[in-house]
Protein backbone atom coordinates (compact mmCIF):
# COMPACT_ATOMS: atom_id res chain seq x y z
CA UNK A 1 0.00 0.00 0.00
CA UNK A 2 1.66 3.00 -0.83
CA UNK A 3 0.75 6.08 1.93
CA UNK A 4 -0.21 9.40 1.30
CA UNK A 5 2.57 11.70 0.49
CA UNK A 6 2.97 15.55 -1.34
CA UNK A 7 5.69 14.64 -3.77
CA UNK A 8 3.68 14.72 -6.35
CA UNK A 9 3.83 18.44 -8.00
CA UNK A 10 0.37 19.36 -8.27
CA UNK A 11 -0.25 18.40 -4.83
CA UNK A 12 -2.08 15.18 -5.79
CA UNK A 13 -1.48 12.08 -3.11
CA UNK A 14 -1.80 8.45 -4.61
CA UNK A 15 -3.21 5.80 -2.84
CA UNK A 16 -3.71 1.98 -3.78
CA UNK A 17 -6.60 0.09 -2.61
CA UNK A 18 -6.30 -3.56 -2.66
CA UNK A 19 -8.29 -5.38 -5.67
CA UNK A 20 -8.93 -1.60 -6.63
CA UNK A 21 -7.42 0.89 -8.90
CA UNK A 22 -4.63 3.26 -7.76
CA UNK A 23 -6.93 6.31 -6.86
CA UNK A 24 -5.34 9.84 -6.49
CA UNK A 25 -7.19 12.52 -4.03
CA UNK A 26 -6.14 16.27 -4.60
CA UNK A 27 -5.15 18.09 -1.44
CA UNK A 28 -6.79 21.51 -0.25
CA UNK A 29 -4.72 24.53 1.36
CA UNK A 30 -6.32 25.02 4.43
CA UNK A 31 -5.65 27.88 6.98
CA UNK A 32 -4.64 26.97 10.36
CA UNK A 33 -6.68 27.70 13.21
CA UNK A 34 -6.43 27.82 16.96
CA UNK A 35 -9.50 26.72 17.93
CA UNK A 36 -13.22 25.49 17.41
CA UNK A 37 -14.48 28.41 17.55
CA UNK A 38 -12.31 29.89 14.70
CA UNK A 39 -12.63 26.76 12.80
CA UNK A 40 -16.46 27.39 12.77
CA UNK A 41 -15.89 31.20 11.86
CA UNK A 42 -13.75 30.53 9.07
CA UNK A 43 -15.73 28.07 7.40
CA UNK A 44 -18.77 30.34 7.93
CA UNK A 45 -16.58 33.41 6.16
CA UNK A 46 -15.09 31.39 3.47
CA UNK A 47 -17.39 28.87 2.25
CA UNK A 48 -21.05 29.62 3.27
CA UNK A 49 -22.53 28.54 0.48
CA UNK A 50 -20.41 25.00 -0.03
CA UNK A 51 -22.06 21.51 1.00
CA UNK A 52 -21.48 21.19 4.54
CA UNK A 53 -23.33 17.40 4.54
CA UNK A 54 -25.67 15.03 2.19
CA UNK A 55 -28.07 13.08 4.33
CA UNK A 56 -30.75 10.72 3.71
CA UNK A 57 -34.63 12.12 5.00
CA UNK A 58 -37.49 10.38 4.12
CA UNK A 59 -35.47 8.36 1.55
CA UNK A 60 -34.55 11.77 0.06
CA UNK A 61 -31.08 12.53 -0.81
CA UNK A 62 -30.90 16.31 1.38
CA UNK A 63 -28.05 18.85 1.16
CA UNK A 64 -26.92 21.17 3.68
CA UNK A 65 -24.52 24.20 3.57
CA UNK A 66 -21.91 25.32 5.87
CA UNK A 67 -24.17 28.37 6.87
CA UNK A 68 -27.16 26.52 7.18
CA UNK A 69 -25.42 24.11 9.34
CA UNK A 70 -23.47 26.88 11.64
CA UNK A 71 -26.76 28.61 11.80
CA UNK A 72 -28.02 25.83 13.51
CA UNK A 73 -25.05 24.91 16.33
CA UNK A 74 -25.46 28.95 16.86
CA UNK A 75 -29.60 28.89 17.62
CA UNK A 76 -28.70 25.57 19.35
CA UNK A 77 -26.00 26.68 21.03
CA UNK A 78 -27.69 30.01 22.23
CA UNK A 79 -30.60 27.96 23.12
CA UNK A 80 -28.25 26.18 25.72
CA UNK A 81 -26.37 29.21 26.97
CA UNK A 82 -29.78 31.12 27.85
CA UNK A 83 -31.14 28.33 29.87
CA UNK A 84 -27.65 28.17 31.83
CA UNK A 85 -26.09 25.53 30.29
CA UNK A 86 -22.86 26.53 28.54
CA UNK A 87 -20.31 25.44 30.73
CA UNK A 88 -22.17 22.37 31.29
CA UNK A 89 -21.19 18.86 30.53
CA UNK A 90 -23.49 17.85 27.49
CA UNK A 91 -24.06 14.16 26.80
CA UNK A 92 -25.34 12.53 23.34
CA UNK A 93 -26.83 8.87 22.35
CA UNK A 94 -28.08 8.30 18.90
CA UNK A 95 -27.46 7.05 15.43
CA UNK A 96 -25.23 9.04 13.18
CA UNK A 97 -27.21 11.79 11.83
CA UNK A 98 -27.05 15.07 10.77
CA UNK A 99 -28.90 16.32 14.26
CA UNK A 100 -26.37 14.10 16.60
CA UNK A 101 -22.81 16.15 14.61
CA UNK A 102 -24.89 19.73 15.36
CA UNK A 103 -25.59 18.61 18.89
CA UNK A 104 -21.95 17.60 18.73
CA UNK A 105 -20.45 20.94 17.19
CA UNK A 106 -22.51 22.94 19.86
CA UNK A 107 -20.81 21.19 22.62
CA UNK A 108 -17.58 21.52 21.56
CA UNK A 109 -18.21 25.25 21.17
CA UNK A 110 -19.30 25.62 24.56
CA UNK A 111 -17.15 25.80 27.58
CA UNK A 112 -18.50 22.70 29.26
CA UNK A 113 -17.03 18.64 27.87
CA UNK A 114 -19.02 16.96 25.02
CA UNK A 115 -20.21 13.12 26.30
CA UNK A 116 -20.50 10.86 23.63
CA UNK A 117 -22.36 7.59 24.86
CA UNK A 118 -22.00 4.15 23.03
CA UNK A 119 -25.40 2.72 21.89
CA UNK A 120 -23.96 -0.36 22.66
CA UNK A 121 -23.59 -0.23 26.25
CA UNK A 122 -26.35 -1.27 28.63
CA UNK A 123 -28.82 0.84 29.85
CA UNK A 124 -27.67 0.90 33.72
CA UNK A 125 -24.18 1.76 32.21
CA UNK A 126 -25.54 3.97 30.47
CA UNK A 127 -27.34 5.68 33.13
CA UNK A 128 -24.20 5.41 35.29
CA UNK A 129 -21.97 7.22 32.93
CA UNK A 130 -24.92 10.11 32.43
CA UNK A 131 -24.51 10.92 36.32
CA UNK A 132 -20.77 9.74 36.57
CA UNK A 133 -20.25 12.79 33.76
CA UNK A 134 -22.53 15.14 35.75
CA UNK A 135 -24.29 15.98 32.66
CA UNK A 136 -27.34 18.39 32.56
CA UNK A 137 -28.42 17.60 29.17
CA UNK A 138 -28.46 14.36 27.41
CA UNK A 139 -29.32 14.39 23.63
CA UNK A 140 -30.81 11.10 22.65
CA UNK A 141 -32.77 9.64 19.53
CA UNK A 142 -36.35 8.29 20.59
CA UNK A 143 -35.21 4.65 21.24
CA UNK A 144 -33.89 5.87 24.57
CA UNK A 145 -36.83 7.86 25.57
CA UNK A 146 -38.20 5.13 27.40
CA UNK A 147 -34.99 4.47 29.49
CA UNK A 148 -34.50 7.76 30.55
CA UNK A 149 -37.94 7.89 31.92
CA UNK A 150 -38.23 4.95 33.83
CA UNK A 151 -34.94 6.13 35.73
CA UNK A 152 -35.96 9.83 35.91
CA UNK A 153 -35.44 9.16 39.92
CA UNK A 154 -32.23 8.13 39.03
CA UNK A 155 -31.07 10.60 36.53
CA UNK A 156 -31.85 13.95 38.62
CA UNK A 157 -29.05 15.69 38.02
CA UNK A 158 -30.72 15.98 34.19
CA UNK A 159 -32.38 19.04 33.52
CA UNK A 160 -32.95 18.41 29.74
CA UNK A 161 -33.42 15.12 27.62
CA UNK A 162 -33.70 16.74 24.21
CA UNK A 163 -35.13 14.44 21.71
CA UNK A 164 -34.29 14.30 17.57
CA UNK A 165 -37.09 12.53 17.21
CA UNK A 166 -39.74 14.29 19.20
CA UNK A 167 -42.22 16.64 18.03
CA UNK A 168 -44.01 18.11 20.82
CA UNK A 169 -42.28 18.99 24.58
CA UNK A 170 -43.34 16.48 27.27
CA UNK A 171 -41.75 18.37 30.74
CA UNK A 172 -38.00 17.47 30.92
CA UNK A 173 -38.20 16.04 27.28
CA UNK A 174 -38.09 18.87 24.77
CA UNK A 175 -37.98 18.71 20.82
CA UNK A 176 -35.16 19.07 18.52
CA UNK A 177 -36.79 21.34 16.30
CA UNK A 178 -38.48 23.29 18.61
CA UNK A 179 -35.13 23.84 20.61
CA UNK A 180 -34.08 25.10 17.35
CA UNK A 181 -36.66 27.41 16.38
CA UNK A 182 -36.64 28.93 20.04
CA UNK A 183 -32.99 29.69 19.75
CA UNK A 184 -32.74 30.94 16.26
CA UNK A 185 -35.39 33.61 17.43
CA UNK A 186 -32.79 34.13 20.94
CA UNK A 187 -29.35 37.04 21.21
CA UNK A 188 -26.03 34.75 19.87
CA UNK A 189 -24.29 37.15 21.42
CA UNK A 190 -23.48 35.34 24.90
CA UNK A 191 -23.15 32.07 23.08
CA UNK A 192 -20.30 33.27 21.01
CA UNK A 193 -18.44 34.45 23.51
CA UNK A 194 -18.13 31.27 25.79
CA UNK A 195 -14.50 30.40 25.11
CA UNK A 196 -13.86 26.83 23.59
CA UNK A 197 -10.19 26.48 23.31
CA UNK A 198 -10.14 24.42 26.16
CA UNK A 199 -12.75 22.06 25.48
CA UNK A 200 -10.45 18.28 24.51
CA UNK A 201 -13.69 16.41 24.35
CA UNK A 202 -13.01 13.87 26.63
CA UNK A 203 -9.04 14.13 26.34
CA UNK A 204 -8.52 15.07 29.55
CA UNK A 205 -7.92 12.44 33.13
CA UNK A 206 -11.67 13.15 34.49
CA UNK A 207 -13.30 12.08 31.15
CA UNK A 208 -11.41 9.24 29.99
CA UNK A 209 -12.63 8.03 33.84
CA UNK A 210 -16.27 8.19 32.25
CA UNK A 211 -15.86 4.84 30.16
CA UNK A 212 -14.43 2.99 33.39
CA UNK A 213 -17.34 0.92 34.91
CA UNK A 214 -17.65 0.78 38.95
CA UNK A 215 -14.85 -1.81 39.08
CA UNK A 216 -12.13 0.33 36.60
CA UNK A 217 -12.63 -2.07 33.53
CA UNK A 218 -13.58 -0.70 30.23
CA UNK A 219 -17.11 -1.16 29.38
CA UNK A 220 -18.08 -1.66 26.20
CA UNK A 221 -16.37 -0.94 22.65
CA UNK A 222 -16.73 2.75 22.96
CA UNK A 223 -14.24 3.19 25.73
CA UNK A 224 -11.51 2.25 23.56
CA UNK A 225 -12.40 3.75 20.26
CA UNK A 226 -13.35 7.40 21.77
CA UNK A 227 -10.11 9.00 22.82
CA UNK A 228 -8.19 7.41 19.41
CA UNK A 229 -10.70 9.14 17.36
CA UNK A 230 -11.04 12.00 18.79
CA UNK A 231 -7.46 12.36 19.20
CA UNK A 232 -7.14 11.61 15.50
CA UNK A 233 -9.92 14.46 14.91
CA UNK A 234 -7.67 16.84 16.28
CA UNK A 235 -4.70 16.13 15.04
CA UNK A 236 -6.33 16.40 11.78
CA UNK A 237 -7.89 19.90 12.95
CA UNK A 238 -4.76 20.95 13.73
CA UNK A 239 -5.98 21.19 17.77
CA UNK A 240 -3.76 18.57 19.19
CA UNK A 241 -1.45 20.97 20.69
CA UNK A 242 -4.51 23.36 22.36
Amino acid sequence: MILASRKDADHYTEKEVPHMAKVKYKYYDVQPFGSIAEMISLALEQCPQKIAYKYKENDEIKAMTYSEFINRVYSLGAFLEAEGFGDCNIACIGSNSVNWITAYFTAIRCSGAFVPLDRELPGKDIIHLINDSESKVVFCDERYEQLFAENADSLGGVKYFICFDRSEDDGKFLSFKKVLDAGAKLDKSAFLALKSDQNRTFLNERNARLHLGHDGNVKGRHAQRTQPCVERLLRLAGLDGL
